[in-house]
């Protein structure tokens, strides 16, 4: 079985995305990261590779809050 940040116990998982959060809070990233970041948690939860309601509302709280944080990645994600 795949070790998945999914299949972790609930403080190790809350407290993964609480540093993956704190990470990915810095101004100095480049918005291509953070851009990244988003778009490849977005298409766990697009894929069904996150089960849980808890995970899904986590991963939409963390990408929402990114979002926020870093209003310059707005254009890499909606470029037309």
């Amino acid at each position: 079985m795949i070790n998945s940040v999914y299949s972790m116990d609930a403080d190790t998982k809350s407290r993964f995305f609480r540093l993956l959060d704190l990470s990915l809070r810095a101004p100095g990233l480049p918005s291509k990261i953070i851009a990244s970041f988003m778009k490849r948690i977005s298409r766990q939860i697009i894929y069904g590779h996150i089960h849980t309601t808890n995970d899904i509302l986590a991963c939409l709280t963390l990408i929402s809050n990114l979002v926020k944080r870093h209003p310059r990645t707005n254009r890499l994600l909606t470029r037309n």
